[in-house]
C-alpha cells in the first residue's frame, strides 16, 4: 500500500472519531474496510476509544512534550518486522497524531481556544477545505462541471465528451479527412481547478497528471505523432507514461521541461517570481522556451528554480515530499514565512487575509498540517505555534501579534 494512502486512511479514520467526517469520506472509509477482514479489524482496533485513552494517559505520564515520538517508539517495540506490521505502525501512528494532537488540545488549551473563537466571533466552520471539482472547457467552447463523482465513476463519460469532438464526416474525401485530423490534433482542451479545488486527470497516452487548486493544464484532444506538448500554469504534479518515440514536454511561464518518463511536480502560481521543478523519480531536463541555450539536466531529489525575469536557473538538492506533500494529503512547511503559508492555506481554504502587523510576513514555520483538516485546527496549530491572533471578518482573516 503506497505511503500517501495509508496517510489518506490515518486521517479518514481521526476525522470519524472527531465527528468531522464526510459523507463522501465516510464511503471512501468504509470501501477501504470492506477490501479485507485486515483491514475492518484493524479499523476496529484503531477506533477503540478506550484503547487510545490509555495511550494517552501512558503518554502523559512520560510528558507531553514528545507525544508521538513516544506513541512510535511503544508502538514499534510491540510490532514484529513484517509487512503488515509495518502498516499497523504507519497507520497507529497517523491515527495516534491525529488523536493525540486533539487529546493534548482539549487538556492543555481548548477550552481557551474555544472562548476565543466565541469573543472573537470567529466562525471557522463557514470556511472548508478543498474538494475535488475543475471545469473541463473544450475545444468547442462547451464547458464541462467536474467533481468527485466525475473522477470516480465518470471519467469514461468524461472522455467520451472529449474524443466526441474527433469524430469524423463519413462523407468527406481523403485529402479532408486528413486536413481535419491534422486541424483536431491542433485542437486543446483546457481544466481549470479553481480556489478550493483540486483534479486528476488520465491524458490520452496515460500520463496522469494532478492538479492543485487554482491551476490550468491545456493539453490536445490527442497528441501527434512526433511529440506530447502541454502547458501548465499554477501547480501541477505529473506522472508521465514512458514513450522514447514521442518526447512528453511541458510549457510553464518561459519554461519548457523535457521528460523521458518521470514523476515530478512544477509549480508557477502568478505571485511566484520562479518556476519551482521538484523531480521524484527519472529525468528531465529544463530550458528556456523557443531559445537554443542548453538544457538543464535534474536528477532525483534535485529542484530546479526559473526566474521568469531573467530566464536563468540554479539547481539545488531537496527532499520531494516536502514540495509533493499536498498530493499525498498534507502540507509540509520547511523553512517558510507566514505570508507564504497563508497564500498556500488561503488557495486551498479559499479565504483572503490580511496582516494588521507587517512584521508577522518574515515569521518562519516548521511543521505540518492535514490537508483536509478542519480550518477550526488549522488556526489552533498557527495560534499555538508563534503567538498569533487571528480574527475573522466574513471570510477574511486577520492576523496580528498576541
Amino acid at each position: 500500500m503506497e505511503e500517501k494512502y495509508i496517510k489518506r486512511i490515518a486521517v479518514l479514520i481521526g476525522r470519524e472519531l472527531t465527528g468531522k467526517i464526510t459523507e463522501y469520506e465516510r464511503g471512501m472509509l468504509a470501501e477501504w474496510r470492506r477490501q479485507s477482514d485486515k483491514n475492518e479489524q484493524l479499523y476496529q482496533r484503531l477506533t477503540d476509544k478506550e484503547r487510545l485513552a490509555q495511550e494517552y494517559r501512558q503518554m502523559k505520564s512520560v510528558g507531553i512534550e514528545r507525544p508521538l515520538a513516544d506513541m512510535k517508539g511503544r508502538i514499534a517495540r510491540l510490532t514484529v518486522r513484517s509487512e503488515r506490521a509495518k502498516l499497523i505502525f504507519r497507520l497507529w501512528a497517523g491515527v495516534a497524531a491525529i488523536v493525540l494532537l486533539i487529546l493534548v488540545w482539549k487538556g492543555n488549551g481548548w477550552i481557551y481556544h474555544s472562548a476565543f473563537m466565541e469573543e472573537k466571533g470567529l466562525q471557522a466552520d463557514e470556511i472548508r477545505p478543498g474538494q475535488t471539482q475543475a471545469t473541463l472547457i473544450l475545444s468547442t467552447g462547451e464547458n464541462i462541471t467536474l467533481d468527485s463523482d466525475t473522477l470516480i465513476t465518470g471519467q469514461k463519460k468524461m472522455c467520451s465528451a472529449v474524443r466526441a469532438q474527433s469524430v469524423s464526416s463519413p462523407t468527406v474525401s481523403g485529402t479532408e479527412k486528413v486536413k481535419a485530423k491534422a486541424k483536431a490534433k491542433a485542437k486543446a482542451n483546457i481544466l481549470i481547478t479553481p480556489r478550493g479545488g483540486e483534479f486528476k486527470i488520465v491524458l490520452e497516452d496515460g500520463t496522469e497528471v494532478w492538479l492543485n487548486a487554482e491551476s490550468k493544464l491545456t493539453y490536445p484532444e490527442t497528441f501527434g505523432n512526433a511529440e506530447r506538448r502541454v502547458a501548465v500554469r499554477g501547480e501541477a504534479y505529473f506522472k508521465v507514461h514512458k514513450d522514447p518515440e514521442k518526447p512528453f514536454y511541458i510549457e510553464t511561464d518561459g519554461q519548457l521541461i523535457r521528460v523521458y518518463g518521470t514523476e515530478f511536480n512544477v509549480r508557477s502560481y502568478e505571485e511566484d517570481e520562479t518556476v519551482c521543478t521538484t523531480l521524484v523519480e527519472g529525468s528531465i531536463s529544463i530550458r528556456p522556451v523557443g531559445t537554443g541555450q542548453g538544457e538543464l539536466v535534474l536528477a532525483p531529489n534535485h529542484q530546479s528554480l526559473f526566474n521568469k525575469k531573467d530566464a536563468t536557473a540554479c539547481l539545488r538538492t531537496v527532499n520531494p515530499e516536502v514540495f509533493v506533500s499536498w498530493k499525498n494529503g498534507m502540507f509540509v512547511f520547511e523553512e517558510q514565512n507566514l505570508e507564504q503559508i497563508m497564500c498556500t492555506l488561503s488557495r486551498w481554504y479559499n479565504f483572503t487575509y490580511t496582516f494588521k502587523d507587517e512584521s508577522l510576513k518574515e515569521t518562519v514555520f516548521m511543521g505540518s498540517i492535514p490537508r483536509y483538516a478542519e480550518f477550526d485546527d488549522v488556526i489552533h496549530i498557527l495560534e499555538k505555534s508563534g503567538g498569533i491572533k487571528l480574527e475573522m471578518k466574513g471570510q477574511n482573516i486577520i492576523l496580528s501579534k498576541r
